[in-house]
């Protein structure tokens, strides 16, 4: 005989629903170690990549109004998934447009890469330009850490969102003063700049090496640049005094990949 299928959580005061809705606040998910990600694709993705939600809350009824959803409840562990109605999953969620799923998982993940370069995102305040740099790291294939200083929570709903289900893929450290110095060592430690002391295709990031890129505002902190042993810049041949933080990530992260490929 079938096992008769779970109630469905209706009301968004429903003690786990609220839980959830309150990972949408750093303070709660730093101290729980727990974030939430939303929508098929990311669910999936992060399922396939050997990630293992806590909790997810599925709303059956938009689930399965596509192939995708209806393959992703087909994998899902029953005994942590949590099926919740049309109210429910709107309060918990932070898109306008719930897909169906959201998955709680913890902020310690256990990954599989491995790379000469450590990415250091310092102070960045803006979670898109640190969830495209986290994304671009994992797409090089070069970074083994990314190391996370102040600014935008990389595990806030906006960073998750566009990072991808590159999170799930590289491991995304948040080190003290005193831990940082002990992290880089042994690196080349370089700072983005939109005016740097060396083009950025003029560095030799064969070997091992930190990239920082800095806060928009004001760059890197004094903390780093005592550890740095020069910056880097992008030549800008247009009007535009400097790059988008995540982008320029991208642009020094794939030279490197480059040189690597090119004496592979």
């Amino acid at each position: 005989m079938d096992r008769a299928a779970p109630a469905t959580i209706r009301s968004p005061a429903n003690p786990q629903v609220r839980a959830a809705r309150e990972l949408r606040q750093a303070a709660v998910r730093h101290e729980r170690g727990e974030f939430l990600a939303e929508g098929v694709r990311l669910v999936a993705d992060a399922l396939a990549l050997g990630a293992r939600p806590r909790r997810v809350f599925v709303d059956r009824d938009r689930l399965t109004r596509s192939d995708g959803g209806r393959a992703l409840l087909e994998r899902l562990d029953p005994t942590t998934t949590v099926a919740i109605g049309d109210a429910a999953m709107k309060a918990l969620a932070d898109t306008r447009a719930p897909q169906g799923v959201a998955a709680v998982f913890p902020t310690e993940l256990t990954h599989r890469a491995a790379g000469p370069i450590m990415l250091v995102l310092d102070g960045l305040q803006d979670p898109g330009n640190v969830g495209t740099a986290i994304r671009s790291a994992v797409a090089s294939g070069l970074v083994e850490t990314v190391v996370v200083r102040g600014g935008a929570d990389p595990f806030g709903p906006k960073a998750v969102r566009a990072a991808a289900a590159a999170l799930f893929a590289v491991r995304v450290a948040r080190p003290t003063d005193d831990e940082l110095p002990v992290l880089l060592r042994g690196r080349e430690v370089w700072i983005a700049e939109a005016i740097g002391q060396r083009s950025y295709d003029a560095v030799d990031w064969r070997r091992p090496s930190a990239l920082v890129i800095g806060s928009e505002a004001v760059g890197a902190s004094p903390s780093l640049r005592a550890l740095a042993i020069g910056t880097v810049g992008v030549p800008l041949r247009g009007p535009v005094e400097s790059l988008n933080a995540g982008v320029a990530a991208s642009i020094i992260l794939f030279e490197a990949a480059r040189q690597l490929n090119t004496t592979a």
